[in-house]
This record gives C-alpha cells, sequence and structure tokens, in this order.
C-alpha cells in the first residue's frame, strides 16, 4: 500500500523548480541492482541533467550507506535536493540512513524518499517521516521508476520519455512476459556490472537510458560478457540446491552461487524443485533473494533473515562471517534458512 509522508508545507512544485535552477545541487541515490533504479535515475538525468558524479549507487548494506555518505560529505554542496529511488530500508540500516539525513538537514537540504517496497512501523517513524517528502510501502501497481515519474515529473515536463522508462522498468520489475531483446540486455549489463564492482559502468548504463540509446553497442558487449560467464556458473547453482518440505503444503528449495541474476538463479531453483518459494543465496554479493509463486508471503522470511521486499520478491543480506566455501557449509546453512521458513509458515 502506498504511503505518503510529506512535512508542513512542503511544495513539490516549488521544489521542482528550485531542482531545475540548481541542478549540480540534486543529488540521487537509487537501487543499483536492476533496471528500476538505473531507470529511476535515467529520468532524473534526462529531466534535471544532474551531474554523473552526483548518481550514487545503494543496496542493503551498511558499507554502501556509509560510502555514498562520505561521496556527498566530499562535495561539500549546501542546499542540496536528495532523492533517493527504489531504495527500500531495512531496519538495521537505520541509525545510517538517521546520520545522512541528520547531516543533509543541517546544510538547509531538501530528503525526497520515492520507493515501492514494504517499510516497516519502525522504518516509518524514524526515516520516511523525517524526510522532506516520502512515499513508501509495498506497491504491487508502481514500481520505483514510475513513482519517480509520478511525482517529479509528470504534468511538468514532456512526458514522453518518462512513460517509457516507467513502463520498461514496470516491464522488469514486476517480471512481465515478452520483454524486449534490449531489457534483456540491459538485465544482463547490470547483474555483470554488480559482479564486478562496476559503478562507473552504471553511471555508463545510465547515461545511454537517459538518451534512449538502449541498443548500444557497450551494451550488447557486456551482455555477451554476462552470457560467457552465466552457463558455467549455472552448473555451479544446479550442483548446490537444496530443497525442504516446511509443511504439509509447501516446500522451500535454496540454491547457492553467483554470478547470475537473481530472478534468472531463483527461476531455475524453481523448475528443479517445483518450490513454493526459491531462495538464491549470492555468495559473492553477500545477498539473499527469495522469489515465490503467490502462496506464501516471502516477506515473513525475508523479515526473519533482516530484510524485506514484496509478497513474491524479496532480499535479505547474507551474514558476512558466513563461510560458505564448501557444500557441507552451504547444507548448515540452507538448514538454517528452512528452520527459519518453518517457523513464519507452520
Amino acid at each position: 500500500m502506498e504511503l505518503k509522508f510529506s512535512k508542513d508545507n512542503f511544495d513539490i512544485e516549488a521544489t521542482v523548480k528550485e531542482m531545475l535552477s540548481k541542478t549540480n545541487n540534486i543529488i540521487n541515490i537509487t537501487h543499483k541492482e536492476d533496471f528500476d533504479g538505473i531507470g529511476s535515475a535515467a529520468i532524473i538525468k534526462h529531466y534535471f541533467d544532474i551531474p554523473d558524479s552526483n548518481i550514487m549507487f545503494g543496496d542493503y548494506k551498511n558499507s554502501t550507506i556509509n560510502a555514498i555518505f562520505e561521496k556527498i560529505k566530499k562535495l561539500n554542496l549546501d542546499k542540496m535536493t536528495v532523492v533517493l529511488t527504489d531504495l527500500g530500508l531495512d531496519e538495521p540500516l537505520i541509525p545510517a540512513y538517521q546520520s545522512m539525513i541528520s547531516y543533509l538537514k543541517d546544510r538547509n537540504s531538501t530528503i525526497i524518499w520515492l520507493d515501492h517496497h514494504n517499510w516497516g512501523n519502525e522504518t516509518i517513524n524514524k526515516v520516511a517521516k523525517i524526510c522532506d517528502f516520502a512515499v513508501v510501502g509495498d506497491n504491487d501497481q508502481l514500481c520505483g521508476a514510475e513513482l519517480t515519474f509520478k511525482y517529479l515529473i509528470e504534468g511538468r515536463f514532456d512526458e514522453d520519455f518518462g512513460k517509457k522508462i516507467a513502463a520498461f522498468a514496470h516491464k522488469t520489475d514486476f517480471n512481465l512476459p515478452n520483454q524486449e531483446s534490449f531489457l534483456v540486455d540491459i538485465t544482463k549489463y547490470i547483474t555483470y556490472s554488480n559482479y564486478h564492482s562496476s559503478n562507473d559502468s552504471l553511471i555508463e548504463l545510465v547515461n545511454f537510458v537517459s538518451k534512449s540509446d538502449f541498443s548500444n553497442e557497450k551494451i550488447k558487449e557486456i551482455a555477451e560478457f554476462y552470457n560467457k560467464e552465466e552457463s558455467e556458473n549455472i552448473k555451479e547453482l544446479k550442483s548446490s540446491i537444496f530443497d525442504y518440505r516446511i509443511n504439509e503444503s509447501y516446500k522451500i528449495a535454496i540454491g547457492f552461487g553467483g554470478n547470475i541474476n537473481s530472478t534468472r538463479a531463483c527461476s531455475i531453483i524453481s523448475d528443479l524443485t517445483n518450490s513454493d518459494i526459491s531462495i538464491f543465496v549470492n555468495i559473492p554479493l553477500e545477498k539473499i533473494s527469495l522469489r515465490g509463486k503467490g502462496k506464501l508471503d516471502c516477506i515473513k522470511l525475508a523479515n526473519k533473515m533482516g530484510g524485506n521486499g514484496h509478497f513474491n520478491a524479496a532480499g535479505a543480506p547474507l551474514t558476512k562471517d558466513i563461510k560458505l566455501s564448501s557444500k557441507d557449509e552451504m547444507k548448515k546453512q540452507a538448514d538454517k534458512i528452512a528452520e527459519m521458513a518453518k517457523e513464519v509458515y507452520p
């Protein structure tokens, strides 16, 4: 459900006009792992032409948020407009965001948060409500790029570009069929860039998308790099899958691997096990992805593991001190996740 919070007397129209007059003071912090986050940044880049240095990529790790905070401080700007797009908030990250927001407020900055993931009461009260303007909450109608378009662009600019990117993001984020081939390549580009820690590549992609340059040769080149890695990584994934019946009606399956798009990996796990929730433990990215089939709420299990998300798609961080270099260690971790599942799905 979409939840909207706004400071008293906050004027979104006046804020957008201010953004247009001070584009160098706009900072966009966006989700780095899918086209929804990239599309949100491309919409902001297209309409406000913000500097590349002001586009920052976030995930669900304290270390990433702290690194972004350091980048913001190095910019040494006052009266910034900081727009966070397609980034949910898990409870362990609250202190990091509170520190950042406090710093921004001391510099007379405006904070806008546009997100479509589930937010708990604590994250709403401690973070969403201290932003100047926030639209958050599990939303099965609008993704992050669509919220970015709706609240910053619609009715103020030529809408064609924003509508197009928002529609593409909707397709990818809600995993709809018949996606254009360039969207498939872009998804591979994003996955490859994240696995190889290349924020510069993601900046380059934001620029391509902001100019509707969807068939750029660089996109095809990096998508092909991903393809070359994927086949071997899928073999490793298939050899590291464990499935569990968690009650009389449902079962889950857990696979371990890396360098595979999370939705693709979960689909492989599901196809091999016919599980109701498929879980991909992404070892190099220290991330756990969950995908459901509409029967069990993925958010419940993600919450148990310190994460969040949507009913059919959620995620959680992988604890850093967990070692997964052998099949025995993977099996022990899978057993722990299965026990959590039995608790939340009795």
